[in-house]
């Protein structure tokens, strides 16, 4: 019997051993389920928690009330126990609010939610929660489950036994088959809760990617707004700010906190609400306007702005689009060109002018050069007490005084040849200060500053000491009851927007040489005609209104510029601007010419105004030359090229019909290698004096000229050897 027990016992253990192994595997699968099914509840909890936490914060969110939020916050985590952290972080990671509590080391469940309060605002909810209690939970039911398995296990062991030991196989096999069965419903049940996770799963990963391509496509449109250099606007009705872009802020300078909450008014310069209103009701009748405005700048500055706005419809309410451009640098391009065109007319105007005036000085000469001439002549061959000679010294003070006229004119003109040299202007004040003090009178002080470390200018002497006089002058008849003028000189370094605010200015070093007085002042269209030639405010007799026309033109001829500053009783300052010379030259002197000296030998003559050349030719031959005449260069060259006329000098005048005396010269210097020349003319044009009809090395006497001054160049011409290459020492104008 007990062999018998034995021998049912082993197969019994093998069985119950299957059955129990079996019975655990069901138990994990089903403990497993269970645990996601727990998880993903719970994940459903905090998902609702966090859409009700949404909900109650929308509110205070609209008013962005930031204080009700964090209450709400640390109120929530603090009456939920398993809550472990809650963070609320509005757009750009800014944290409104957040709560922790120290958990232990349990599994968290972390959810969070995109809450959206306005249009284009939104802020996201950070949940983590402990599952502290879903495993205590998990732990009893593993527990359980695993007693109740044991349980079930020795039950049916001493079941089967006490089956099997009475009744043996038959009720064995009933019960396998109720084991089949529940086995069976088990698997079948398994399979039916893997099949609902398996569609839960696929609805999940659906949402979650249409979710992001919603996400994508929203940070995608927004970086695009953000990265417009343009600022787009969202306004109600009233023109207050419902979503502006990063250029708003860049455009006035306030950041989005100052503007959050604003009126468009706040922001706009007072006058222009009634500038802009008829654009208003444009916008609010045809629904879209175009118009030019301006933004009031947090540093109170103005930046001109181009409106398009737009009426349309946003979450069932209208609202006004704008997108805004800064259209400073057009306002800016277009005053520059208003400025250019300006100063292009007035340009052309005193081109004109000038023309006009060089034309009739250098006619104006040529007269000048036969009565002077003539004069002086007649005035030599007579004796003291002849009553002739007061006339005849009226006539060559009337001559000279003509003289002065156009050398004015020429110097306006720019077309009057200078001896420009490397010189410092302080030195040129300290030469011309005694002289000054004279001009102006005792009632008048003068002051000059001298700039220190002064750099040089490169410009005729004669003609800084024509500035000086002219502007003193000026000032003087300015400040009829006395006062003060003022000279000054320093270093100017131009900067490039000033330079591009006014054409025709080159480089950026310059020497300032500034005359101020303390007189009556001009106003603004008494200054617009200053430098005109024969305008003058002085009274008929008391002035040529060439002074200041002369100032103006050996300014422009020697590349620089002049501005005024004026107020009527306030006084007047000039200040006059000349380019810096080049470096590496030495500062140069004026020479004096020596006395006139007799001379002897032969000179070619080539004028071809008769009355000029007969005049020259006495002229010379009272000097003591013999003189060859030519009326053209036809003439001289036939002259020069007869090789029994012995010629020590060329006398020519510049500018002649069908061949320039520079052109004459180098005609015979071919023949005649070494060949001095004098040039002379009544003017220079601009073309003489710098396109190379004059070049460096020659010698040149302006018209008129008197026989003094005539011998003196001669001598000059006759005593220097050529250096080609070479600064001449003798062009001389009077």
């Amino acid at each position: 019997m007990i062999q018998k027990k034995h021998r049912l016992f082993r197969p019994l253990f093998y069985f119950l051993s299957v059955v129990l192994l079996f019975l655990v595997l069901i138990d994990l699968l089903f403990l497993m389920k269970q645990y996601s099914v727990l998880i993903g509840s719970e994940k459903k909890n905090v998902q609702e928690e966090l859409e009700l936490m949404g909900t109650l914060m929308r509110e205070a969110l609209l008013k962005n009330d930031y204080a009700t939020v964090e209450n709400f916050v640390q109120s929530w985590g603090e009456t939920h126990e398993d809550v472990t952290e809650i963070r609320a972080v509005a757009k750009n990671n800014f944290l409104i609010s957040e709560f922790r509590r120290k958990a232990a080391d349990h599994e968290l469940v972390r959810i969070s939610l995109k809450v959206d309060y306005s249009e284009g605002k939104f802020i996201t909810l950070h949940l983590s929660k402990s599952l502290r209690s879903i495993q205590d939970r998990f732990r009893n039911l593993i527990l359980n489950i695993g007693a109740l398995s044991l349980g079930l296990t020795l039950l049916m062991a001493a079941l089967l036994w006490y089956t099997i030991s009475k009744t043996a196989i038959r009720p064995m096999q009933g019960m396998l088959e109720e084991i089949n069965s529940l086995n069976e419903e088990l698997e079948q049940r398994v399979a039916e809760r893997t099949e609902a996770l398996r569609r839960t799963n696929e609805e999940l990963e659906t949402e979650i990617s249409e979710r992001r391509e919603a996400e994508e496509d929203i940070r995608i449109k927004a970086n695009l707004l953000e990265s417009s250099s343009d600022a787009i606007l969202l306004l109600d009705l009233d023109a207050n700010f419902i979503y502006f872009n990063s250029a708003l802020m860049r455009m006035t300078g306030y950041t989005r906190g100052e503007l959050l909450g604003r009126n468009l008014a706040d922001i706009e310069p007072p006058d222009f609400a009634e500038r802009i209103k008829p654009d208003i009701v444009m916008l609010m009748t045809r629904g879209e306007a175009v118009y030019e405005s301006a933004f009031l700048r947090k540093d109170s500055s103005i930046v001109p702005v181009e409106v398009h706005a737009l009426l349309t419809e946003s979450s069932g309410r209208k609202v006004i689009m704008c997108a805004v451009r800064d259209i400073s640098e057009r306002k800016q391009a277009e005053k520059d060109r208003e400025k250019l065109e300006e100063h292009l007319i007035q340009a052309q105007k005193m081109e004109a002018v000038g023309r006009l005036a060089g034309g009739i000085a250098h006619d104006f000469n040529n007269m000048l050069s036969v009565i002077l001439g003539y004069a002086e002549m007649n005035r030599d061959q007579l004796k003291d007490g002849d009553p002739l000679l007061h006339n005849l010294r009226m006539i060559e003070k009337a001559a000279e005084h003509s003289r002065d006229i156009t050398s004015k004119l020429l110097a306006f003109s720019r077309k009057q040849i200078s001896e420009p040299k490397i010189i410092d202007l302080n030195d040129s004040f300290a030469q011309m200060e005694k002289t000054l003090a004279r001009l102006i009178g005792e009632d008048i002080e003068l002051r000059f500053y001298p700039g220190e470390d002064l750099w040089e200018v490169n410009i005729d002497p004669a003609q800084v000491d024509q500035i000086l006089m002219n502007l003193s002058v000026n000032a003087r008849d300015a400040m009829s009851g006395g006062g003060r003028l003022t000279i000054q000189t320093k270093n100017v370094q131009l900067d490039e927007t000033y330079t591009r605010g006014h054409p025709g200015i080159k480089g950026d070093e310059y020497v300032l040489l500034e005359v101020s007085d303390e007189g009556a002042g001009m106003d603004k269209e008494t200054q617009s005609h200053i430098f005109e030639p024969f305008f003058t405010t002085k009274e008929t007799g008391k002035g040529t209104g060439l002074g200041l026309a002369t100032v103006y033109g050996i300014v422009h001829q020697n590349q620089g510029f002049i501005n005024v500053y004026s107020e009527p009783g306030q006084g007047t300052a000039f200040k006059i601007y000349l380019p810096r010379a080049e470096k590496g030259h030495e500062v140069q002197a004026v020479t004096e010419a020596g006395p006139a000296y007799r001379g002897s030998g032969t000179i070619l003559l080539v004028e071809d105004d008769v009355m000029v050349r007969e005049m020259v030719a006495a002229m010379l031959a009272n000097i003591g030359f013999t003189v060859l005449k030519s009326e053209n260069p036809s003439e001289a060259l036939s002259l020069a090229e007869n090789k029994n006329n012995s010629i020590d000098l060329i006398l020519t005048d510049v500018v002649m019909p069908g061949m320039s005396g520079k052109e004459l010269y180098d005609r015979i210097e071919v023949e005649r290698s070494g060949m001095k020349v004098l040039f002379m003319s009544g003017y220079a044009s601009e073309v003489i004096a710098h396109s190379g009809i004059l070049e460096e090395g020659m010698h040149f006497i302006q018209k008129p000229f008197n026989e003094k001054q005539l011998a003196q160049k001669i001598s000059e011409t006759l005593s220097c050897k050529p250096m080609p290459g070479t600064q001449s020492e003798g062009t001389e104008h009077t």
